[in-house]
């Protein structure tokens, strides 16, 4: 099955570089626009099984994705951010200030979040999204998943795992922004793997 892994569109508080977890903006008019590029890109490649966030700015961008595509889309709790507890709302320069305080690498894309106990660590976030795989798998060939950008990376995460293309792991570590889409394969037990293809800028190419 091959899986769309949507970041939602911008909202004012990811122009504002803030730390958004379950916090719930609204898309901005500039994630609006993402979000209608990444849905005229998908209709582009066929159509597809939608599943998304139950978070505002996730439910905006599956709904433009839906109607373009001219289906309905489920609901998952399993694909909603991470809540980032006390560090909600927080600049992100302010957190790269405190992880390296706390000796913790400031990459948010690879930060080993069992440093802060009160955030759901890495491989819960990567159960979730398996769990999400895992249930519509035999269903679809193509899943579009629309979700966060800590779900995006915990798919990447977890297909690295299992990869060796990715030993030297840092240096393909993908920037998944606002309105982006991840490829991946999953295939399903008895060999559950995942295998990484691209991130897509629906904007402005591959990547």
């Amino acid at each position: 099955m091959i899986v769309y892994i949507v970041r939602h569109g911008e909202t004012v508080m990811n122009k504002e570089r803030r730390v958004v977890g379950i916090t719930n903006p609204p898309l901005s008019a500039r994630g609006i626009e993402q979000a209608e590029a990444s849905a005229h890109w998908l209709k582009a490649h066929g159509r597809s099984l939608v599943v998304s966030s139950d978070l505002l700015r996730a439910r905006q961008t599956a709904e433009i994705i839906a109607a373009e595509i001219d289906i309905s889309y489920d609901i998952s709790t399993d694909l909603r951010e991470r809540d980032f507890r006390h560090l909600e709302g927080m600049p992100i320069e302010d957190l790269r200030a405190k992880m390296r305080q706390s000796g913790l690498s400031p990459d948010l894309a690879t930060i080993d979040w069992s440093g802060f106990p009160d955030v759901e660590d890495e491989a819960c976030v990567i159960t979730r999204f398996v769990s999400v795989c895992r249930r519509y798998s035999g269903k679809t060939k193509t899943l579009v998943i629309v979700t966060h950008a800590g779900i995006a990376h915990a798919a990447f995460n977890w297909c690295c795992a299992r990869d060796d293309r990715y030993s030297d792991y840092a240096m393909h570590i993908p920037k998944i922004r606002p309105g982006n889409i991840g490829e991946m394969e999953f295939a399903p037990a008895p060999r559950e793997c995942g295998r990484w293809i691209r991130v897509i800028d629906p904007e402005g190419g591959t990547k």
